[in-house]
């Protein structure tokens, strides 16, 4: 089980929009791929063109990084 929320503030800190969403019989790595999808399907649906993305889950910080080599690893080699 695992969980995962966004939240969109201004530039003075106040809260605009979030959202939160459960998760059930998924192992760690969906969970934190579940979690990385709700906050992107979250800033696309709201039109939200300026985004700072923070994550502590490092694998997904360095797919994006480095699309190439997170396949390479993803393929076991």
């Amino acid at each position: 089980m695992g969980g995962a929320s966004w939240i969109i503030r201004n530039s003075s800190g106040d809260v605009l929009l979030h959202r939160r969403r459960c998760f059930s019989d998924i192992d760690s790595l969906e969970a934190k791929f579940q979690a990385h999808l709700l906050a992107f399907e979250g800033m696309v649906s709201h039109k939200i063109k300026r985004v700072l993305f923070g994550s502590n889950a490092a694998e997904f910080i360095n797919a994006l990084q480095r699309p190439g080599m997170a396949l390479f690893r993803l393929a076991g080699r």
